[in-house]
């Protein structure tokens, strides 16, 4: 089993920055391939599934270290987007809807891996609220995949991710008028954009979307 010794080991091995981006935006993406659509094992086989999906869980939660570490301070888009999307496409995969099943068959799976989807909310929620001033590059892109997240019935998850709405909402009312991002609106107020149009504007699209 790969411990976070073994993955510094291999991550270690890259010679540049860019060899490690690469590799991390490669593996997300067929991460988000197999949770999404080919994935490798007949429906039937549940446990196999499960297998591999904690298997992906765990790397995830080692990318998002490295993600933070080293694609924060020179920040690049892409390995961030990756990884939201890989994440959520994995939290909302059929095989973790634990309600969908017998309740025999929820209680081996939660005794054996827990409730996969809020361990992976948590990590979502804790990768936006460490993106800092450059939340407002996903929004309202992010919007429709994070509300995915809060249409599954589990409490926990929901507690976890409904948060990250209100913060977008903070973002964009916040950003200015006058420059992109933040700018110059703590030294000039009356440039603040005073609205959430776009995320309002997002919600509603993809509600409507979901709810057909």
């Amino acid at each position: 089993q790969m411990t976070a010794y073994h993955y510094e080991i291999y991550t270690n091995h890259f010679a540049t920055r860019l060899d490690l981006l690469d590799f991390l935006m490669e593996i997300l993406l067929v991460f988000k391939d197999l949770v999404s659509k080919n994935c490798v094992f007949p429906p039937d086989w549940s446990e196999m599934i499960m297998l591999q999906n904690s298997v992906i869980l765990k790397c995830l939660r080692f990318f998002s270290g490295t993600i933070r570490d080293y694609y924060f301070t020179e920040f690049e888009h892409q390995a961030w987007s990756n990884f939201f999307h890989c994440a959520i496409a994995f939290l909302t995969q059929p095989p973790l809807q634990l309600e969908t099943f017998t309740p025999a068959k929820r209680n081996r799976i939660v005794s054996r891996y827990k409730d996969m989807r809020r361990e992976t909310a948590f990590e979502i929620r804790s990768m936006w609220f460490n993106l800092g001033q450059h939340k407002i590059l996903f929004v309202p892109d992010l919007v429709g995949s994070i509300l995915e997240m809060t249409l599954i019935p589990e409490a926990e998850l929901r507690k976890a991710t409904i948060p990250i709405f209100f913060d977008m909402m903070q973002c964009e009312w916040y950003t200015s008028r006058i420059v992109e991002g933040y700018g110059d609106t703590i030294r000039e107020p009356k440039h603040i954009k005073g609205n959430f149009n776009e995320f309002e504007n997002e919600m509603i699209a993809q509600l409507d979307v979901l709810v057909e």
